[in-house]
């Protein structure tokens, strides 16, 4: 397709040239087209605002979507930081409350004349009838079979097996550990064994005719060397009088909450250096000693 060019001819430019010159010579020298111009120009405005909307709309658009974008940023940040916070927060009252029950057992540790040391549980036996624990406290820190082990609330035990770095502690509630008490109130003296239950230990071999209560404190007899003299072990909750039977079958609570251990006291006690005490006997050599 050929294209076809329009021509403007020669008269009918002169004449737009003419028109172009007179005009801006009326403009130079009077204020008319002034007039006119600015007549325009309001005619136009409203034209020119609606043009420019969309573009105006866009702009403001971006804007709101990155005010929110940078709200929503500032949200999550003030969250994180927030839940942060609240983290810590419940960290240091879980270490203020540590600390609270460091100073308790630490201060037990200075009212006994005894050198201690502080161990923390590491495990806990599952079998049913094993009362026993095992704390970070080994030959290295010179634990030793035999040794005792006390809380800030009364006895727990004592060491039954070691290594390196680790100990086995057989708690007063075990079926075969005993130690030897007496009454507070008293100083009636006896032998505590355990029973296999976790809140309960026994006295099976008391006379009928023997003074003890219920409520009455038992307490380390410091006899046998393993244990400072003193020291609480349980309080008296069940006495049987059976008729039939020529002793007394006495029941006691712990002094020390077995199940809720987390630290523990290693006491080194002046005589339990000597390698045969009376609290190592088998249990019948212990029953005839108490009687």
């Amino acid at each position: 397709m050929d294209r076809q060019h329009t021509r403007i001819s020669p008269s009918w430019a002169f004449f737009l040239v003419s028109l172009a010159v007179i005009l801006m010579l009326v403009d130079r020298n009077s204020h008319y087209l002034g007039y006119l111009r600015s007549a325009l120009m309001v005619v136009a405005a409203p034209v020119q605002r609606a043009a420019a909307l969309p573009s105006r709309l866009g702009q403001w658009g971006m804007s709101w979507l990155q005010t929110e974008s940078s709200l929503r940023q500032k949200y999550q940040r003030v969250v994180l930081e927030n839940n942060r916070l609240r983290a810590r927060l419940q960290r240091f009252n879980a270490l203020e409350k540590e600390n609270i029950r460091l100073s308790r057992l630490l201060g037990v540790s200075r009212k006994l004349d005894e050198k201690v040391q502080l161990a923390e549980l590491i495990k806990v036996s599952l079998e049913p009838y094993t009362h026993q624990v095992l704390i970070n406290r080994g030959v290295l820190d010179g634990a030793y079979i035999g040794q005792s082990v006390v809380s800030k609330n009364g006895v727990i035990g004592q060491i039954t097996t070691t290594t390196l770095k680790t100990s086995a502690v057989t708690l007063l509630t075990d079926p075969n550990h005993a130690i030897p008490v007496q009454v507070l109130r008293t100083g009636l003296r006896t032998i505590v064994y355990g029973e296999g239950v976790d809140d309960q230990v026994k006295i099976p071999y008391l006379p009928r005719q023997a003074d003890i209560r219920i409520g009455d404190t038992l307490v380390t007899s410091g006899l046998g060397g393993r244990f400072p003299g003193g020291y609480p072990v349980a309080r008296v909750n069940r006495i049987v009088k059976d008729p039939n039977a020529p002793f007394l079958l006495v029941y006691a609570r712990p002094s020390a909450n077995l199940d809720y251990l987390r630290e523990v006291l290693l006491v080194w006690h002046d005589q339990a250096s000597s390698p045969v005490a009376k609290d190592a006997l088998p249990l019948s050599n212990k029953v005839q000693n108490a009687n």
